[in-house]
């Protein structure tokens, strides 16, 4: 079997992927560590401690709301302890969350016994409580509470990292992933071909994107790739075309074709794209002719600009510390985009019938 190829931005994701996992290991496995010391801490404060009689104030439960698995909010008791207890002439205080037997246990009571630290009566607790903590911190214990805040960084990193970083570079056509009548776009999970007098469109269902670019790398039929990408297929003729736009830095162009009908086909890049429209132009109407537009370096830039200006308005009100940073992502994207629209001025190329634009322009005028 031939070796599956990949893109720059495939062997780019795989590697982000290596980079995240290692480092995720070396996070759990150095939170996990620094939680053995603190269970040796409360090792050696079992072992070695004082204790006083303490005076219980108060014994109450108060109502915590918390989001469930689905986001919604819900609500549970926790149970609280406050006492206070005398060393030497000075009065110390403590408060605890204990669990709801340790709350029925000590119900009706007035005192309980306090440990503390050997020299450092601030430093406080009960047996119950330090018996219950140490029970809990086991390896796989300390490696779960790590995980669960390692592991969604961890994703959060690699969906950023690899948006920001694997993307598809431009100026090149990939081995593997087009033919002269078919482009594979893997990134975005599109497959855009054309026979002799029609243009196909098969979106390919992200889970199956593996599958579908195994079976075009290996000469698979038209219909197991059919069969395989679970997605949606659009064919347009070529007679129906009426329209066709592509601005020169997007890895898209738009077809209207047919009755008020369009489509919008995605490839792995812009060269890419520039491939498939020199091929498809072979296939167009004679009616249709090319039109070039060079568009000035504002006119380029000005949806950028307006998005840049709103999302800086938006960073200075917004005071939330998750949506400062996403939309200090959006920002630094679209200052990207400005500038590279403002360097390379867009030039946009379409395909049209200009007698029935002129028809058309002269209806919507009368």
């Amino acid at each position: 079997m031939a070796k599956k190829m990949l893109t720059p931005g495939q062997k780019r994701k795989r590697l982000i992927k290596l980079v995240i996992a290692v480092a995720a290991l070396l996070a759990i496995a150095m939170g996990v560590y620094q939680q053995g010391q603190t269970l040796k801490q409360h090792q050696s404060f079992y072992l070695h401690h004082e204790t006083a009689q303490g005076n219980i104030t108060d014994l109450y439960l108060d109502v915590e709301e918390y989001h469930g698995r689905k986001g919604r909010i819900k609500t549970r008791d926790v149970y609280f302890v406050r006492y206070d207890f005398l060393v030497g002439d000075q009065l110390f205080f403590g408060e605890l969350q204990i669990e709801p037997e340790q709350y029925t246990e000590l119900a009706g009571k007035k005192q309980l016994e306090v440990w503390y630290q050997a020299g450092r009566p601030d430093i406080n607790t009960t047996e119950f409580k330090l018996a219950s903590e140490i029970a809990k911190e086991t390896l796989g214990h300390r490696a779960l509470n790590v995980a669960l805040i390692v592991v969604p960084i961890a994703v959060l990193l690699n969906y950023l990292l690899a948006l920001i970083f694997a993307r598809e570079p431009k100026g090149y056509l990939p081995e593997g992933f087009y033919t002269e009548n078919s482009w594979l776009d893997v990134e975005d999970g599109y497959l855009v071909v054309y026979n002799s007098d029609h243009l196909s469109s098969l979106s390919i269902h992200k889970k199956h994107i593996d599958d579908v670019q195994h079976l075009y790398q290996q000469g698979g039929s038209w219909q197991q790739i059919l069969t395989s990408a679970h997605g949606k297929l659009k064919e347009i003729p070529f007679d129906d075309i009426i329209r066709v736009k592509s601005d020169h830095y997007s890895d898209v162009f738009t077809v209207e074709y047919g009755a008020e009908q369009s489509a919008t086909l995605e490839f792995l890049n812009p060269t890419v794209k520039a491939h498939a429209l020199a091929q498809l132009e072979r296939h167009l109407p004679q009616r249709l002719i090319l039109n070039t537009h060079n568009f000035s370096r504002f006119r380029s830039a000005r949806n950028s600009l307006l998005m840049l200006g709103i999302l800086a308005l938006l960073l200075f009100f917004v005071s939330n510390l998750w949506l400062t940073a996403l939309v200090g992502l959006g920002l630094l994207w679209t200052v990207k985009r400005t500038i590279s629209r403002l360097i390379d001025p867009t030039v946009r190329s379409l395909w049209m019938d200009l007698k029935t634009n002129r028809q058309n322009t002269q209806s919507a005028s009368q």
